[in-house]
């Protein structure tokens, strides 16, 4: 099948266009990991008042998990869920286990990760430098500031 000369330009663009998208769709894998795991893991592990990792994840009235301490402090003020804004009918707390366990299992996992990624990039350092550098590369005692005491008068 012969194609004239306009067909195959508009076949070429959409080729092109097809291959930027595969490059685009590349470079933004790592930018959308960040963003659904946070960086921090993901959001089912993150507290919805402190927006952190819990790490005593306890499970309220409306059915939502909390950090413990966050949502203590919330119950001080307020008698309603934090996420849903509906009156709550207790304000008792139950621990919940199940995903301080996942969230135990994914810390160990990022620690063994970074600590993975940190031995490649020490690797891939020692590689580039020869000896010479490396021994040159000690490393230098940290800048000490003054502390400056203003004077406030007699008391």
């Amino acid at each position: 099948m012969l194609l004239n000369k306009a067909d195959r330009e508009n076949l070429q663009a959409r080729r092109k266009k097809r291959e930027e998208n595969r490059d685009l769709a590349e470079r933004a894998k790592p930018i959308l990991s960040r963003v659904l795991l946070d960086d921090d893991g993901p959001k089912e592990l993150h507290c919805p008042i402190t927006c952190e990792i819990m790490h005593n994840p306890h499970i309220a009235d409306d059915g939502h998990t909390y950090e413990f301490t966050a949502i203590e402090r919330w119950f001080a003020l307020h008698s309603t869920s934090p996420v849903t804004n509906t009156v709550l009918r207790t304000k008792k707390l139950i621990p919940n286990y199940a995903i301080k366990s996942l969230i135990a299992k994914f810390t160990e996992a990022r620690n063994e990760e970074m600590a993975r990624n940190g031995e490649i990039a020490r690797k891939r350092l020692q590689a580039s430098l020869s000896s010479s550098e490396l021994s040159s590369c000690t490393p230098q005692p940290p800048y000490r500031r003054r502390l400056v005491h203003k004077y406030r008068g007699p008391k």
